[in-house]
């Protein structure tokens, strides 16, 4: 992705930019809808969305988009399409020109066919900013590709290691800067040996400030550069956080439902763990292994000054590495169970944290304290295990350090009485030594993050490994406005790690407009088959169809704006009742906003309260009652003005008033809409005209509501037994 004018790219987009730009996108051959594209840019910032967000939403696609400067009259048509900013319409998308005038396609309603203007009509509207775009060499669409059957090479860059590609430039820098900064250290050990060998026999004065002067000159430029490097490393980990943790989210967030963990908590402290492999490629770790290479440098000239003298840094180094490397069992075995455990822990207590009222009233807290402090007791061995082993190999590379220290003046002795050596020498190679040994001494004391981060990285990638629920390499088909028929064929599913069968649906069709119940005992699969005909949970078998249209087909961000969906269970998030209510819709107007709240009865108790819409509801809501829940769960789908709306009980914690009141209102207004709705209370019923009777996952009667009721009523209709019907 290329940005060539930064004044250009902080620009905020008004909604019918995207239509423009997925029209860019389209005569490079690459579909991908308006909505898609908005969608997507949100990942990559706030609203106002900006133009970078847009150009990394669309080199997600294949496209490198060129931010620019670039004024309609300096159109030439064979740049090929180039999006224009405009002040009235938001953008336009010239594609040919003709003298002085200039043919583009606008967003306009009106406008569904190119207009052409003069260049001088282009030119006053401009609105400051320009965006060119090609097809990116890795994205060939072209007709010439090879056949479907013939094995297609593989091209996707690892998630992980990628990041670090793209960061290079930083990385190459602070390899120069480890470079310099170990040629530099070599000027301490040539200074002693000369003071000893030169100055002091000849009382060499002028010299010795000469070379302390040179060596303080290269002390502070060894700071320097040690200080350069540092923040080079250390940005670069700053970006590679940030990029590494959105594609972490952003696949954690289109996990499939039957790969998502059984435990949040659990699942929280596995991603927690991630934080060991951002720490170990911090500048702590990368400096201590930039520096091992230098090492054979070092030997190279104790050998040249000490001769023989190198072995000793030579099997010390290597004393050190066969400790380390025979530490690594002990120390992964530890590390292995204590992020297994430690993840347990999180994950105990998270479900204790929401669910205190439950355990106060059952009286539970004294077993909960026990299993705690056995998790606690658990977690703390398989910690003490690694810190053991890891001290172990530490304090052995100190000792050898030392011992390699003595056996050099011992030895070095002997060879200056034999005349093979200086004094000044023997100096400069224990100083040499010394900064051969010390990053292996540093490594030594990095072993213990080091098996944390390789088990923090196995996790994390067998988690990016798991296939999403949309692939975002795959092209999508785009819907604006959907009628809102359904069809459900031959459907199956199951619940993951079960061996049962929660639904099975032969055939299961809902007219556009249609308003349908289902209906069904305890556990019959009433949520499941709205969640799978929401295509929440995508089916095992079969196919869910939006107006004739397989949903696995159809782009995400489309489809999530046809359907909305109320759960049986109201989710609500840590914020503001406004941020709630508009999550799912943060540009519907003022009038639409009061309209919902005056349909579901909100009104009342939001204008009653100081804060208003501005009213904090805490975790999951509760600050709210059971019923206001629901009333924010319900008002939250009717926002969005969706075409096909899943009902999921409602109004099971309404009280009868309250519910004839609701449901009174919701009449005209889901007036022409979809309606499929999942309920045990007769209430709601009023608002169908259909009955589908489900059991034991199967299909018992399908009908005209009255006539559904009416044969359940003589018990005509016989419950499912064994997979039978009865």
């Amino acid at each position: 992705m290329h940005t060539s004018a930064s004044k250009g790219q902080d620009v905020s987009l008004a909604p019918q930019v995207y239509d423009v730009l997925s029209a860019l996108a389209l005569r490079l051959g690459v579909r991908v809808s308006a909505r898609e594209l908005q969608a997507q840019s949100a990942q990559f910032g706030e609203a106002p969305l900006t133009l970078m967000a847009v150009a990394q939403a669309l080199a997600r696609h294949g496209v490198d988009a060129r931010i620019g400067r670039l004024e309609p009259e300096q159109f030439d048509p064979r740049m090929g399409p180039v999006v224009f900013g405009l002040h009235t319409e938001g953008a336009a998308l010239l594609l040919d020109r003709e003298g002085d005038a200039c043919q583009a396609w606008l967003a306009a309603p009106s406008a569904s066919e190119p207009v052409w203007r003069s260049t001088a009509e282009w030119q006053s509207d401009w609105a400051g900013w320009s965006l060119q775009a090609r097809l990116l060499a890795s994205r060939d669409s072209s007709p010439m590709k090879a056949d479907a059957h013939e094995e297609q090479p593989k091209h996707a860059a690892h998630w992980f290691w990628s990041v670090f590609t793209t960061l290079r430039t930083y990385y190459l820098d602070s390899t120069l800067a480890a470079v310099m900064i170990n040629l530099l250290a070599l000027a301490t050990s040539m200074f002693s040996m000369n003071v000893y060998d030169r100055v002091i026999p000849n009382a060499a004065f002028h010299s010795l400030w000469v070379l302390a002067i040179g060596v303080s000159l290269a002390g502070l430029l060894e700071l320097a550069l040690r200080t350069l490097r540092g923040y080079l490393v250390d940005v670069a980990g700053k970006k590679a956080d940030l990029l590494l943790s959105a594609r972490l989210f952003r696949h954690i967030l289109n996990l499939r439902a039957q790969d998502r963990p059984g435990s949040s908590g659990q699942f929280a402290g596995q991603l927690r763990d991630f934080e060991s492999v951002r720490d170990f490629v911090s500048s702590t770790t990368l400096v201590a292994f930039s520096d091992v290479p230098f090492i054979f440098l070092f030997l190279l000239v104790i050998g040249l000054l000490g001769g023989p003298l190198v072995w000793v840094p030579i099997v010390g180094a290597l004393l050190v590495l066969v400790a380390g490397w025979l530490s690594q069992w002990p120390i992964r075995e530890s590390i292995e169970r204590y992020q297994y455990e430690s993840a347990q822990k999180l994950g105990f207590m998270v479900e204790s944290l929401e669910r205190l009222e439950q355990i106060r009233a059952m009286g539970a807290e004294p077993r909960l304290q026990g299993r705690w402090e056995r998790l606690s007791a658990t977690t703390a061995r398989s910690a003490m295990g690694s810190r053991l082993a890891s001290a172990i190999t530490l304090n052995f590379t100190q000792f050898v350090q030392q011992s390699c220290n003595t056996a050099m003046i011992v030895w070095g002795v002997y060879l200056i009485l034999e005349g093979r050596m200086s004094v000044g020498a023997l100096i400069g190679c224990t100083i040499l030594a010394g900064r051969a040994l010390g990053p292996l001494g540093q490594v030594a004391g990095l072993l213990t993050r080091y098996q944390h981060a390789v088990g923090a990285f196995k996790t994390m990638d067998r988690i990016m490994k798991l296939e999403g629920q949309y692939n975002p390499d795959r092209t999508y088909l785009g819907i604006s406005r959907a009628q809102g028929g359904l069809t459900v064929q031959q459907l199956q599913f199951a619940y993951p790690h079960t061996q049962r069968q929660v639904l099975q649906i032969g055939n299961l069709t809902v007219a556009p407009g249609e308003h349908v119940a289902v209906m069904g005992p305890v556990g019959s699969g009433k949520s499941t088959l709205l969640k799978v005909m929401a295509w929440l949970y995508p089916s095992d078998a079969g196919q869910v169809l939006l107006d004739g249209l397989d949903m696995a087909q159809i782009s995400p961000a489309d489809l999530r704006a046809q359907i909305a969906w109320v759960g049986q269970d109201p989710v609500l998030f840590r914020a503001s009742l406004r941020d709630n209510l508009l999550m799912a819709a943060p540009h519907v107007s003022d009038e639409r906003l009061q309209h919902v709240l005056r349909l579901t009865g909100m009104v009342t108790w939001v204008a009653a309260h100081p804060m208003g819409l501005d009213m904090p509801l805490g975790e999951n809501g509760t600050s709210l009652s059971g019923g206001q829940r629901q009333m924010v769960a319900l008002a939250r789908a009717l926002m969005s003005d969706a075409q096909v709306i899943f009902l999921d009980e409602p109004t099971s914690a309404f009280d009868a008033a309250g519910e004839q009141r609701l449901l009174e209102a919701l009449q005209p207004e889901l007036q022409g809409k979809t309606v499929v709705l999942a309920t045990h209370r007769p209430g709601p019923l009023s608002l169908v005209s259909r009955i589908v009777l489900l059991d034991n996952g199967q299909m018992l009667a399908d009908g005209p509501r009255d006539a559904v009721l009416q044969a359940v009523k003589e018990g005509r209709i016989k419950r499912v037994a064994n997979g039978g019907a009865v």
